[in-house]
């Protein structure tokens, strides 16, 4: 069954459906869940640790895909990065709205011009806004990107100056905006410079179609597994919000372990009965993060965070069917949009 009417990238649907999964679930034991089970806490923190970096790196494949690989000049993306933007502002507009209203301690007229204008970031839809400006940044250093993605030199110096950018004085930056970008200790800040190395990692590999690189895992593997026995040993786990530099290290092995098993089981699913469930979690990946973000929202608000393990999970599964619902029914109107033009 194909429903999309044109080729897509099974190995980057493949992992950002299971990204969006994860999160899902994730987000239901934080905010709905009872607390108390060991391995429950330390899924969510393994969730925290590499959601948002592997995201990242599979908005660096999709860019190189989209923007970077296929375009020369920048005026070309601009009404495709200015929509993608828009798209996603909107969105942390909603997730943002909906936390201060069913999670936070309500919502008032001061609140809505904060949050408008960028000066208040509601907590669960902060990574919003960084994909947001995400699109600012392409669109601004567009030449330098396809300059850097062809360069691992000026790769690795990007990815130097985003590591050493660990160390900025947070404290000293109060404007929420420009915290999207270099960090803040005002909100639970994704910013976009600290993180950036996973972007730069998703255009390469995608641009090399490199999803094994035995050299590049190796070295993955043992910043990953150094940080791992230092966080066991000392129960020590690296600061997150502001992102320190152990805390954006950690997760590289898990990522480029994610994009390789995503390819190799994306070629295993292409031609069964389950690449109907990649084409529609994959196709709407942003969708779903917002649709999910409201409901658990609103759970919390009424529910509070009393529900067991197996209701968080039966909650969790819900969710998915409700997300997998719209997705295949905007997939559906999109086909017949799609057959009308032809």
């Amino acid at each position: 069954m194909n429903l999309i009417k044109k080729d897509r990238d099974i190995t980057l649907d493949f992992m950002k459906t299971v990204l969006v999964l994860e999160m899902i679930t994730a987000h239901v034991f934080q905010l709905c869940y009872s607390g108390g089970n060991k391995y429950i806490a330390a899924f969510s923190l393994f969730i925290n640790v590499v959601t948002f970096s592997s995201f990242l790196f599979c908005f660096g494949c999709s860019s190189q895909l989209a923007y970077l690989g296929k375009y020369k000049v920048r005026a070309e993306v601009k009404q495709k990065l200015t929509k993608n933007f828009i798209r996603l502002l909107v969105c942390f507009y909603i997730s943002g709205y909906a936390y201060l209203a069913f999670v936070g301690n309500g919502i008032n007229i001061l609140d809505i011009f904060k949050v408008l204008l960028l000066w208040r970031i509601p907590g669960y839809s902060e990574f919003l806004l960084s994909f947001a400006m995400l699109n600012v940044v392409i669109y601004a250093c567009f030449k330098i990107l396809q300059q850097v993605s062809v360069n691992k030199y000026k790769m690795g110096g990007v990815i130097l100056i985003s590591l050493i950018a660990t160390f900025i004085p947070y404290k000293f930056i109060f404007i929420p905006i420009i915290g999207t970008f270099i960090g803040t200790t005002k909100f639970g800040c994704f910013p976009i410079l600290q993180y950036f190395p996973f972007f730069i990692l998703g255009v390469y590999c995608q641009r090399n179609k490199a999803f094994f690189n035995k050299k590049l895992f190796t070295i993955a593997f043992l910043i990953t597994a150094a940080i791992s026995c230092h966080v066991i040993y000392t129960h020590d786990i690296p600061k997150r919000f502001p992102p320190s530099l152990l805390w954006i290290l950690w997760p590289i092995f898990f990522t480029l372990a994610y994009y390789w098993i995503s390819n190799r089981l994306g070629k295993i699913v292409k031609n069964s009965g389950l690449k109907v469930f990649i084409d529609v979690f994959g196709a709407y990946t942003l969708d779903y993060l917002v649709i999910s973000n409201v409901l658990i929202f609103i759970t919390r608000k009424f529910y509070g965070n009393n529900m067991s393990i197996g209701m968080s999970l039966a909650f969790a599964l819900f969710l998915f069917s409700i997300c997998f619902l719209y997705g295949l029914i905007k997939m559906k109107i999109r086909n017949g949009l799609y057959l009308q033009k032809q």
